[in-house]
């Protein structure tokens, strides 16, 4: 394992329009009533790679959303107490302290206002927040992730890119650690007008990581697949 020179952060990217689905995707609930972004906060918050999240004076998790309209739905959550438009902490049963949250806004990227790019744009936030960074990335849309899954993306971090890759050979770039080199190379192209963030993963030599489990990598994009979410898969 290549170990990042700068510090470490877990980025939970729930900025999309979720236009397929018909609702956001980072509210939608769980069979136990937990919305899918608490879970998914909480379990970037227990991931080896942050030793620093035991600091109750820096922000623990952060979260991509589209623009500052999106906040306040998820601080109607009984569990959430919003700090102020960029922090809110998560109050979990059997957890103290809180998770604490710092919440980035894709539309307050530099340069790109009026520009449609994607999750590139929640990635290019959080290089331009932190540029010395490396992020551990997972989008809000792979319920089955877990911890192990993360563990297992974390001890197979190597070179500039580390992402996983599906059964039929597919890459997931919303389910890695981007380096900074990564993310200048994501910004160099969009610039040049390519948004895609499988673009960088071929243009780089990045570490391809076969999960253990396949379930893992199942994502929701449509009412049909989250009924089968809550199916259990």
């Amino acid at each position: 394992m290549q170990n990042a020179t700068g510090p470490i952060k877990p980025l939970l990217l729930a900025g999309g329009h979720s236009s397929r689905m018909g609702t956001r995707k980072e509210l939608l609930v769980l069979p136990d009533g937990t919305p899918l972004f608490i879970r998914m906060i909480s379990l970037l918050h227990n991931t080896k790679p942050f030793p620093h999240l035991q600091d109750t004076h820096a922000p623990h998790v952060y979260i991509s959303l589209r623009d500052h309209d999106k906040l306040n739905a998820l601080c109607t959550h009984h569990t959430v107490t919003k700090i102020d438009s960029h922090n809110f902490t998560l109050n979990l049963q059997g957890r103290e302290p809180p998770i604490l949250v710092r919440v980035l806004y894709d539309v307050d990227l530099a340069h790109s206002k009026n520009l449609e790019i994607g999750p590139a744009g929640g990635l290019l936030r959080a290089y331009q927040d932190d540029p010395e960074a490396s992020w551990m990335v997972v989008a809000c849309d792979y319920p089955f992730m877990g911890e192990e899954g993360l563990a297992q993306l974390w001890g197979a971090f190597n070179g500039d890119l580390t992402v996983f890759y599906n059964a039929d050979g597919f890459s997931e770039p919303l389910l890695g650690v981007w380096t900074p080199v990564a993310l200048r190379e994501l910004s160099r192209a969009v610039a040049e007008g390519i948004t895609s963030p499988n673009y960088i993963v071929r243009r780089l030599k990045s570490e391809l990581v076969r999960p253990k489990v396949e379930k893992w990598l199942m994502n929701a994009n449509t009412p049909e697949e989250w009924g089968e979410v809550l199916r259990g898969g």
